[in-house]
């Protein structure tokens, strides 16, 4: 049965990856001064009105309760980040005027200033309302540490993000937010949940990665599972949507010692591009096999596809495996199916031809194969690295080209 998912029996490799944990949750009764080092007034501004542990709601309060300059700097005492880790937190904007801002600081500089990136990874309003946001709610910010090339992720209210790439710092890395109010400014930031060296990939949270971890991710991208909690840590290459790619990037590091997955930001160009496509129908009025089509330049590791169809004109009886796909697994979960080997020892060869057929039978108001369509197509290569899908319709429809990106935000669960 092409669907069913085969016992996996062979060798299983385990890589180590970093341990998470919880760096501070403000849990205490009060601020723990060998984690934090606080500097009220910096910069030539006074203090802010309000900053400590505020123990009744767990969270390290700052605010402003009259217009005036003022700011208050956390850093993070005797700790410091080094290339690949990485940092999560949450940052609540409460009632706010004026000129007001919560904003980064890494090796003791604020990040919104001239040749960095102006005014980036600030939210709030200075004179302008900032790109990240200042409407009040909860945000997320996510910082991996790179030499020369760190970036940072801002999650909005709104479940939309900004994103940049830091230039000009080199580990080690230093930390710390800062919350400061313009001569006119009011404003109430809390901050939370600070968790470093989050374990991306790590489906079962074991502090290794191994096949279980890539089943996990299997079953969710493939089989419609629960997303993991966080659900970030299943975005290997950090798009925002868990998909094939994602699972070939883990197969990789697991199976072949390829790059330690990181969940950051990917570089967003595909490595070749491949023609997807329904071929000519064959069959009996009451039952036909369409086959799907691929052109490959490269071969692919993995794959998945969603397709589309009127249901008053068809009904899908089943979907196989070709030839090309014969050493691969397929699943499907409902309108959608891909391929994979969890093993990462079978590919689809580049090339052209079937890699799979797709058996229709009439709908209520009869049969048109026309109906059908790819409406989605993803393809790794054995790295992990997309294959851009140009999905080329029936030949009386003409050829669109749908896009490979479509970034969307996962709900960050860290509590």
């Amino acid at each position: 049965n092409g669907g069913d998912f085969a016992p996996l029996v062979f060798f299983s490799p385990s890589q180590p990856i970093y341990t998470t944990f919880i760096y501070d949750d403000f849990s205490g009764a009060e601020l723990n001064i060998t984690k934090w080092s606080v500097s009220a007034g910096v910069d030539g501004f006074g203090p802010i009105s309000e900053f400590y542990l505020d123990a009744l709601n767990q969270n390290y309060h700052t605010a402003q309760l009259t217009p005036s300059d003022g700011r208050v700097r956390v850093s993070m005492a005797n700790f410091l980040f080094s290339d690949g880790n990485s940092l999560d937190y949450d940052i609540y904007l409460n009632s706010s005027s004026g000129n007001h801002l919560s904003r980064l600081v890494i090796n003791d500089l604020p990040l919104d200033v001239a040749g960095l990136c102006y005014y980036c990874a600030a939210i709030g309003y200075w004179g302008q309302p900032m790109a990240e946001g200042y409407a009040p709610g909860l945000y997320h910010a996510r910082i991996d540490f790179r030499n020369s090339n760190s970036s940072v992720r801002i999650y909005r209210p709104d479940n939309t993000y900004t994103s940049y790439t830091v230039p000009n710092f080199n580990a080690p890395f230093k930390y710390g937010f800062e919350t400061t109010t313009g001569h006119d400014g009011t404003t109430h930031f809390d901050y939370d949940n600070f968790i470093v060296n989050q374990n991306c990939g790590d489906m079962n949270h074991d502090n290794t990665m191994n096949v279980l971890d890539v089943v996990g991710l299997i079953d969710y991208v493939f089989r419609g599972a629960s997303a993991p909690s966080p659900a970030w840590i299943a975005d290997i290459d950090g798009n925002g949507e868990p998909n094939v790619i994602d699972v070939v990037k883990l197969i990789d590091y697991v199976f072949r010692g390829g790059p330690v997955p990181t969940c950051s930001l990917p570089v967003n160009t595909a490595s070749s591009i491949a023609t997807i496509s329904l071929g000519t129908a064959s069959g009996t009025s009451t039952e036909k096999t369409i086959p799907i089509n691929a052109n490959l330049n490269e071969n692919a590791a993995g794959a998945n596809f969603l397709l589309s169809y009127d249901s008053t004109k068809l009904r899908i009886l089943d979907i196989t495996k070709a030839p090309s796909t014969d050493g691969l697994t397929l699943i499907r979960n409902g309108n959608s199916f891909g391929f994979i080997d969890a093993g990462g020892n079978n590919q689809i060869a580049q090339g052209s031809g079937p890699i799979a057929y797709v058996k229709v039978a009439p709908g209520p108001s009869g049969l048109d194969v026309l109906s059908l369509r790819i409406s989605k197509a993803r393809l790794a290569n054995p790295y992990g690295k997309e294959i851009g899908a140009k999905i080329i319709d029936p030949p009386a429809i003409s050829p669109t080209v749908y896009p490979i990106k479509n970034p969307k935000f996962l709900g960050l669960e860290l509590n």
